[in-house]
C-alpha cells in the first residue's frame, strides 16, 4: 500500500510540473502559454516539440519567386525542456530550391546560416520551410526586429536564389518578447542546447 501512495504521489508531481519547462534559474510558466486564447498551440512536424503561434499570424511578404510567409513563434523543446522564440520563413515555389544558405537582415543587422530546410509538396507547389531559433548569435536579430522598421529581408541559396522582403511590425516582435521575458524565457538553461 505504502508502494501505491509513492507512485501515485510521484504521478502527481509529474503532472504538475510537466506544465512547467525546467531551466537553470527556476521555471518557465509553459500554463500561461497553454491558457492564451491569442496563440494556437498544436504539435510541430518532429512531434514532439510544442508549437504556441499568435493566431494574427503569417506576415506576408514578397519574393522573387513564388510566395512567402513568416511565423514568429514560442516553441518547448522538449529535450532539452526549454521554450525558445522561432522565425519560421515559409517559401512556397513551384520547383525546389533546397536552400542551403539563408541570409536574413533587419536594419543593420544580417545573419547568414547553413539552412537545412523542411520540405513537403501538395498539388505540384513545394512548401519550404526554413526555421532559426532566436538565441545565441542570433539574438541579434531579435533586437533588430524590435528596434528597427519593420521589415525583413531575405536571401536564400541553393539550386537557384530567391530574394524577398517580409513586414514584421516592430510592436508585434516586442510584444512577443516581453511576454517572453515576463514568463522567465531568457532566464532558461540553455547550455543543453547544441
Amino acid at each position: 500500500m505504502k508502494r501505491f501512495f509513492c507512485a501515485l504521489l510521484s504521478l502527481a508531481l509529474l503532472m504538475v510540473s510537466g506544465s512547467l519547462a525546467e531551466n537553470g534559474e527556476g521555471l518557465f510558466d509553459i500554463t500561461a502559454l497553454d491558457e492564451d486564447e491569442s496563440l494556437d498551440c498544436y504539435i510541430d512536424d518532429n512531434r514532439v516539440d510544442t508549437v504556441y503561434r499568435p493566431v494574427d499570424q503569417p506576415f506576408e511578404g514578397t519574393a522573387s519567386e513564388g510566395s512567402v510567409v513568416a511565423y514568429l513563434d514560442y516553441v518547448e523543446l522538449a529535450n532539452p525542456g526549454v521554450v525558445v522564440l522561432r522565425l519560421t520563413i515559409g517559401l512556397e515555389v513551384y520547383e525546389e530550391l533546397y536552400g542551403t544558405e539563408l541570409v536574413l537582415k533587419a536594419g543593420d543587422t544580417e545573419i547568414t546560416l547553413a539552412a537545412d530546410p523542411i520540405i513537403a509538396e501538395y498539388d505540384m507547389i513545394c512548401q519550404e520551410d526554413y526555421t532559426v531559433y532566436l538565441l545565441g548569435e542570433t539574438a541579434a536579430l531579435m533586437d533588430a526586429l524590435m528596434n528597427g522598421d519593420g521589415e525583413l529581408s531575405f536571401t536564400i541559396r541553393g539550386e537557384r536564389e530567391i530574394t524577398g522582403s517580409l513586414p514584421i511590425p516592430a510592436e508585434t516582435v516586442r510584444a512577443i518578447w516581453e511576454k517572453y521575458v515576463s514568463l522567465g524565457g531568457p532566464e532558461q538553461d540553455f547550455s543543453r542546447l547544441r
